[in-house]
């Protein structure tokens, strides 16, 4: 059996929540380009650094 992992993370395409984009085995694959803990595609501002309650973003 072939394992594939298309982004080269380290992570398995079908245990990874973003086959196509590295990213981390604390995120499930996704990348976090902020780093506040929120994976990109969950986070409402990627670039800037927030709260998980604030679906990423910083307090206004």
């Amino acid at each position: 059996m072939v394992v594939r992992d298309s982004d080269g993370d380290g992570i398995e395409d079908s245990k990874d929540s973003c086959p196509n984009e590295a990213g981390s085995k604390e995120m499930n694959g996704c990348p976090d380009s902020d780093g506040d803990g929120v994976a990109d595609k969950d986070d409402a501002c990627p670039n800037e650094a927030g709260l998980a309650a604030l679906a990423g973003c910083p307090r206004c």
